[in-house]
Parts: C-alpha cells; structure tokens; sequence
C-alpha cells in the first residue's frame, strides 16, 4: 500500500463559521507548506503534534456548513489526531474517511470525541462511562473502533445445543487476551494447513465470559493466514519443498513495521524511509 487518501468532512454549526474556517485553513496551508497537521495545528495546537506523519493537502472546498479536505500519506496509523481541534474550531460533527488500494476506515466524531457510526448519525453521544466500567475496562482489550489486529490463537472450545458455534482465545503481540465467538472464515485458523497466527480488522466489545469480563472481537474482516508449512511442504514438495516466509519472519520496516522486499532491503516501500548509511 504505497498511498492512503484522505477525506474529512467537518460540519460547522452554520455556514457563517465554515466559511471563516474554510479562509484560516487555506491561508494558513500557504504558510505551511500544504501539511495538513501544521495546517490545523497553526489555528488550534494538536497535542503532540510533531509526532505525527506529514498529510499534504490536496483540496479544501466547502459545502454549505461542510468543509471537506482532501488529502494523502503514506501508511500510517490512523489519521485521528486533529479532530479534537478542528472541534476547537466550531465542528461538533467531523467524519474521516481512509481509502488504499486493500479497502478502508472510517471514524466519526461528535464534539471532539470518537463515537460509532450509530451514534454519529443519530447525533447523540455514548453515554459516559461509571467509575466502575473505566476500572473494569482497563485490563481488557478494548480498542476504539475497527482496527487491525496480529494475534496468535492460545485454544478453542465448541459449544451449543450441537456445538455449532466456536469459542476462540487469542493473545497479541502485547500480551492482551480476547476472545472471538461465533463461526465464520476465521474458525479456517483451526485447520491443520495453517499456522495459529493470524491477522484481521475487527471491533472489541466487553462482554461476560463464565461469570468474569473480557474483550470480545466483533465482525472480523480482511483476514490473514499462514500456511503450515511443513504439512503443505508434504502434500507438494514441488510448490512448498522450499523456504516460505510466514507471517513470523518477514522482515518488517524498523519505522512503519510494513514488510520489506527482502531481508537485505534499505529502504522501505511504504513509508519510503531509508537506512542505508547505518
């Protein structure tokens, strides 16, 4: 994935303020060299925002109250950061759209904080949380929205009238538990011909699980398996008789962690960063 674009749409609360915003924000793109977070972060500071990857604006247009970006990157982590300030800014409703050539995200803001789509559309905010459930909700795995995920499967366990359904447990490279519980293209991950290692783009929710809390991945997308190597080395030692990377030994970007070409690689295809002289 060598390009992400970029789209956000933040609704003002009258076009009067759109309009104003819409002015700041092409001045101060001039004045920085079309870089969106120095862009956003020249009219309403962005907490650490040095630490985030350059977005170069391609478009600023407005529709009625609506001011719409365009912009594009390289990979990055999801692009989230300055919809706090652009709420700051008069936008109490901000949509963010990521598109690269595998598929998408998408995230929703209503007064600065993230909310799912339901929410978002309805323009009423989750309810916030009790002291009990933000204590409870500190030890589970609960990422915010759908996001991708590299885990390795620790057991599985059918159940049901006639065991039609699958309780799988997971573990991350973090060492957070989840669980996944259902049936589908995932319950391929139990077939001898692949590897327990796994990846996939999900939503977590708490549920109860034999009287305690856990995390729980919803609707698992996109997902990726390695083969079992030395199991399908036996059925065709003409395709398989040879070294195969598995998801474990690709050699992964020092910056991004995108795969690399080989392991001699300097310079990476998709953040494009380089090495060479270390």
């Amino acid at each position: 994935m060598s390009q992400v674009d970029i789209t956000i749409r933040a609704y003002f609360t009258n076009e009067s303020v759109a309009k104003s915003v819409i002015k700041k924000l092409r001045l101060a793109a001039k004045e920085h060299n079309h870089d969106l977070t120095k862009t956003i972060n020249s009219l309403h500071e962005i907490e650490n925002h040095g630490d985030h990857n350059i977005l170069d604006i391609d478009e600023i247009s407005r529709k009625k109250n609506c001011v719409i970006i365009q912009a594009y990157t390289g990979r990055t982590e999801p692009v989230v950061w300055f919809a706090a300030s652009l709420a700051n800014l008069g936008a109490p409703k901000i949509y963010i759209r990521e598109q690269w050539d595998e598929g998408g995200s998408s995230y929703y803001f209503l007064n600065g904080r993230r909310v799912n789509k339901k929410n978002y559309e309805s323009g009423k905010p989750e309810k916030p949380l009790s002291k009990k459930d933000i204590e409870i909700n500190k030890h589970l795995f609960l990422p915010v929205g759908r996001v991708q995920v590299r885990a390795t499967l620790l057991s599985h366990e059918n159940f049901g009238d006639i065991y039609e359904n699958t309780l799988m447990k997971f573990i991350t490279n973090n060492n957070e538990t989840f669980y996944y519980k259902g049936k589908g293209e995932l319950l391929r991950l139990l077939s001898d011909d692949f590897e327990n290692i796994t990846e996939f783009h999900a939503s977590f929710e708490r549920g109860k699980l034999e009287g305690k809390y856990v995390s729980f991945a919803k609707r698992p997308t996109q997902i990726g398996f390695s083969f079992n190597i030395e199991k399908m080395s036996k059925i065709n030692p003409r395709m398989y008789g040879r070294p195969v990377e598995s998801l474990e030994t690709i050699t992964k970007c020092p910056y991004c962690g995108s795969s690399l070409r080989s392991e001699k690689a300097k310079q990476c295809p998709t953040c494009f960063k380089s090495w060479r002289d270390q």
